[in-house]
This record gives structure tokens, sequence and C-alpha cells, in this order.
């Protein structure tokens, strides 16, 4: 079998470029990472959906409140390098000030998103086998307080990404406001509330507990309908967020449309060949599944063939290139 680290990884797309300084900090699990259980649980049953629904996802995980993620050195280290990569932040159609591709700006945030233990950690919460997301442009997301205060940081929705770490990265001193929340019901009861012109019940709209630096929420995003909410003191109130795949091929995907989690301001020539990627990444899953579940042929002809298909699937989906932008 074709191992992960055997497969070289191509060169980041135009426009982006990692720290080649040497200067800024290099990660280190044992020292950035301080990993502790969170203590509240929730599974979607509890936010209404049928257990019809839930059979057809990875797992019927839902959320946790917020929980320790980065040591005070991780944190200060993962500041520094959002203060230093700022500069590239700009407006969605959702989001005020966003930050898209910090995996490819930073060593020290492509390292993080990437930890095998911070994988493994919220792999045993969500009760199932994650990996960060395939497409490298959902990975480091960074989420900035806007500065026009009469806007939220980010407005009512559900993830294309089906599971997202949420990590709180200002102290909760600095800020008013800016509470993430939840909703207690599922995603389609919500935007046929929002669709009617009706706000969502405030009493079924919950908060995660104090949003310390360097705690986190783990969520299936994609199941769950949570938004931000306006600072309305201080400059500062920033979330990095990072995405992650159930490794299960048969698990409901939570997004099947490219046109689905295109906002607006990821790079075509970025956004094109990820979502390739991501797609070769899921065949070769697939191959994998059926290695795993069908009887050996007799002759061997056929799982050769599947191992080859895997193996090239896995392949392209590390080294695809990056298209060169193309301008009209």
């Amino acid at each position: 079998m074709l191992r992960e680290e055997e497969i070289k990884q191509c060169e980041p797309p135009e426009g982006f470029g990692l720290d080649t300084e040497g200067t800024n900090p290099k990660f280190d699990a044992q020292v950035h990472l301080q990993l502790e259980k969170p203590t509240r649980r929730v599974i979607l049953q509890d936010l209404g959906y049928s257990d019809d629904h839930c059979e057809k996802l990875s797992t019927t995980f839902a959320q946790t409140n917020c929980f320790r993620v980065l040591s005070t050195k991780g944190m200060e280290a993962l500041a520094a390098e959002i203060d230093r990569i700022e500069d590239y932040a700009c407006e969605s159609a959702r989001i005020p000030r966003v930050l898209r591709g910090g995996t490819f700006r930073s060593r020290f945030i492509s390292d993080l998103c990437k930890s095998p233990d911070l994988t493994a950690f919220v792999s045993v919460i969500a009760g199932t086998e994650l990996i960060p997301h395939p497409m490298e442009i959902m990975n480091g997301h960074i989420n900035l307080a806007p500065q026009d205060k009469t806007r939220s940081v980010d407005r009512w929705h559900r993830d294309t990404t089906p599971f997202v770490l949420v990590l709180f990265c200002t102290p909760p001193q600095a800020y008013d406001g800016g509470n993430f929340e939840y909703f207690t019901g599922t995603v389609a009861e919500a935007e046929a509330l929002l669709r009617a012109g009706h706000a969502l019940p405030s009493e079924r709209c919950c908060t995660v507990g104090e949003q310390l630096d360097g705690s986190a929420v783990l969520q299936q995003g994609s199941e769950v309908y949570h938004r931000a909410r306006k600072v309305t003191r201080g400059d500062r109130r920033t979330t990095f967020v990072q995405s992650f795949v159930p490794t299960n091929p048969l698990a409901r995907e939570a997004c099947w449309r490219l046109s689905d989690t295109y906002n607006g301001v990821d790079p075509i020539h970025v956004l094109l060949p990820d979502w390739a990627r991501y797609r070769c990444w899921y065949a070769s899953q697939i191959c994998t599944h059926w290695l795993m579940t069908h009887t050996a042929n007799a002759n061997g002809g056929v799982d050769a063939a599947v191992v080859a298909a895997r193996d090239a699937l896995r392949t392209a989906s590390h080294r695809l290139p990056y298209t060169p932008t193309v301008r009209c």
C-alpha cells in the first residue's frame, strides 16, 4: 500500500507561499498542544434529527462545549502568525473579514492543522475517524472581527465541510459580544424559519461556554446551524477554523456540488484543483472500502487493478498541480 509520507506534495498555488526565512515559529505538538476533553457532548438526536437521518452520516455526534486545545505557548505562536498574515483578509458574501488559505501562508498553521495528535483527538470526540480536509483551501480558515460593529462576525449558516474545530484566539476580556451560538433544532427547521421571515427563537439559541483563548468547539458543522454575533466592544475577536472529513466513504457528504462551497473569494485557480483533489481522495476511499469488503478475486487481477487505481487517485489527491491564474 502506498503510504501518505511517500507522496511528494505539489508546490503552493500562484499568489500564495509559505514563510521561507525560517524566523517564524515551528509547530511542536508537545509544546503547543494542551488537549483536554470537553465536558459536554451533544448528539444529533438532541437537536431533533431522526434516527433514519443519522444513519446516513458517519456519526451521531453534533457538538461539544468549549475545551482546551492549545497551550499558552501554542496560542501565542498562532496569534503571532495570524497577525503576520492578517493583511490578506478580505470580505466574502457571508463574512465581513475572512482570511482563507492559511495553510498556504504559514508553515506553523499548516503543521497545526495536520497534526496527527490533534486529528486523533478530535476523531475520538467525534466518534469516527477524521482527517484534515483534502481541499487545502478549507484548512486554516480565519474569521476576524468586522471593522463595522453593526455587522455580525458570521451570520446563521450550516457548513459545507462536515466537521469543524472552531478555535478561539482572543482573550474574552478584550471584547464584548461576539458569542458563538448554535440553534437547538435541525438545519431544515432553522432555514424554514428564516425563509418565512422569522428570527430564530432566542430561547433555542445557545452558547458554548466561556470563549477562552486557546479553547475550541468541535461540531458536525454541516448539521448544526450556528453563527457568531456582533462584537460590541474591542477591535479583536478572532477564530481559527480547521475542517475535517470522515474517512468513511459511505457517509453522506456535506457538499456534493462545487457551486455549493464557492464563497466568491477563493481563487478559481486554487478552488478547481482542490475540488479535483478532493474527488480523487474520495474515489480512493471507495476503492479502499471495496478491497476491504470484497472477497479476493481468484486470479487477483481485479484486486490488483483496484489497488493501482486507488494508489493513482491518492497520489493525484496530493500532487495534482494548481493551475496558473487565467486572465480574461
